[in-house]
């Protein structure tokens, strides 16, 4: 049966196939590690086949209540966690790496999260009494961390003039994201810059930021 395998390729100088199991794994110590050191929270990770290489995605931002990431902070991040990768045997010279900000889909991982965007529009998936889930649409309205739980003001439905409010427990639900409105958008946005501190990065992404 034709194919190729990793012999085939080393016999004619081409690289082997990347374990993408094993990549996965080094490539998120690697983000973890560079994220800590920056004092930067990572959102999510992908690592995913192309070709015979590999394209790593990182979303990261900062932490909850102190604004959001630059593009300065990115950069430093993609430089740290690149230090890091080409250490490695068999994987230097062999990904693409993207370090970007959140978009207006923003996963909210956890309450901190969602306490960060009372007030923007989000989009929620809850695990419904027959283990399916249900996409509910609203605005944050609540977070209480303490009993584990938030609040979020339904859209008014067709000829009414409000919607009501759904208690939610964090552990109902599945997945979650914003949804801002434009004008929920820029005021965040808006927000964000103001909460910003100044940052002083080096380059290399090795020093420590400067945080006042």
């Amino acid at each position: 049966m034709p194919g190729h395998t990793t012999r085939d390729a080393e016999a004619d100088g081409r690289p082997a196939p990347m374990d993408l199991h094993q990549s996965t794994e080094t490539v998120s110590t690697a983000v973890a590690a560079s994220a800590a050191a920056l004092h930067l929270d990572v959102l999510a990770v992908e690592v995913r086949p192309a070709g015979g290489d590999v394209r790593i995605v990182v979303l990261a931002d900062r932490m909850a209540g102190r604004g959001g990431i630059t593009l300065d902070e990115c950069a430093a991040l993609s430089l740290a966690i690149q230090a890091r990768l080409d250490v490695h045997v068999g994987l230097a010279d062999r990904y693409e790496l993207e370090v970007s900000s959140p978009g207006l889909d923003r996963p909210l991982r956890h309450l901190d999260d969602c306490a960060r965007f009372v007030g923007v529009d989000v989009r929620l998936a809850v695990r419904a009494p027959a283990g399916d889930a249900a996409v509910r649409f609203g605005t944050l309205i609540a977070v209480d961390r303490t009993e584990g739980t938030l609040d979020l003001r339904l859209p008014a439905a067709k000829g009414t003039r409000a919607g009501h409010d759904l208690h939610l427990a964090w552990g109902e639900v599945q997945s979650a994201r914003l949804a801002p409105t434009v004008q929920q958008w820029q005021a965040l946005g808006a927000r964000l810059a103001a909460e910003t501190p100044h940052v002083a990065l080096d380059q290399t992404g090795d020093a420590e930021p400067q945080v006042p």
